[in-house]
């Protein structure tokens, strides 16, 4: 499950590595014919519904990442590629970057009301769908290339008593999911996790996580109603929609 969420990097313990290299084979190659197979659609933008307030799409042409010039062309993409997933991965990765690049959610973003903890934004029914990463550096070169649009429903739920999940799922049931505990620091939209679970095919396992030189966990770039961007600690990318329900 490495390549689809740097939650996923860190090797499972002894007791279920058996089941959870038959996950991973299998994960990788639908993950393979599923972006081989899969035609490069014309970007498409999505606009802001200004009557709501929020980022609700409005379905336009979406620039291309050469002609992403502001802030809101960048988030305009995003919304675009978190509902319908037919922005090209160049321009989701520039729009991040260009999200990255103004300070991200170190200061406030247009759109965003800056009185409301990231914290709440990110916890309030935290149920985020991965929709599109490039995986860390090592993922990367491991499968040859960058990974873009996921085409399995892997979920990250974050809750208020900072307690996460990080699974993979099979309509609603859960075909492997870790389970842990975070920390929050809000001036830098910074979390870091540790996972003492793991559930495969509905058993659930002790995990040990092990140590690290740096902490894995995110740093969020941008946290709307309706998806999240961050990079991960191994440098990679990656865009979540909110789910009413996992």
């Amino acid at each position: 499950m490495a390549s689809y969420s740097e939650a996923f990097v860190t090797p499972p313990p002894s007791q279920a590595r058996a089941r959870l290299m038959i996950s991973a084979d299998v994960s990788r190659r639908s993950h393979s014919a599923a972006f081989e197979s899969r035609p490069r659609l014309p970007a498409a933008r999505a606009g802001r519904d200004r009557s709501s307030g929020g980022l609700r799409p409005r379905m336009q042409d979406a620039p291309a990442a050469a002609a992403l010039e502001t802030i809101e062309d960048a988030q305009t993409a995003i919304v675009r590629a978190a509902e319908t997933r037919d922005v090209d991965p160049d321009t989701v990765i520039e729009a991040i970057r260009l999200i990255e690049k103004s300070g991200g959610s170190k200061k406030p973003l247009e759109g965003r009301d800056s009185s409301q903890p990231k914290f709440d934004l990110l916890t309030d029914n935290g149920n985020w769908r991965l929709i599109f990463t490039t995986g860390d550096v090592k993922t990367q070169k491991k499968l040859g290339g960058k990974i873009s649009y996921v085409p399995i429903k892997a979920v990250q739920v974050f809750n208020p008593d900072y307690t996460i999940t990080n699974g993979v799922y099979l309509g609603s049931f859960p075909v492997l999911k870790f389970s842990g505990t975070f920390t929050w620091a809000e001036e830098k939209a910074r979390l870091e996790f540790t996972f003492n679970e793991v559930g495969v095919l509905g058993l659930n396992f002790p995990y040990n996580q092990g140590e690290s030189k740096v902490p894995p966990g995110f740093t969020f770039m941008d946290i709307s109603d309706r998806y999240v961007i961050a990079r991960g600690a191994g440098g990679g990318l990656a865009l979540w929609l909110r789910q009413d329900t996992v």
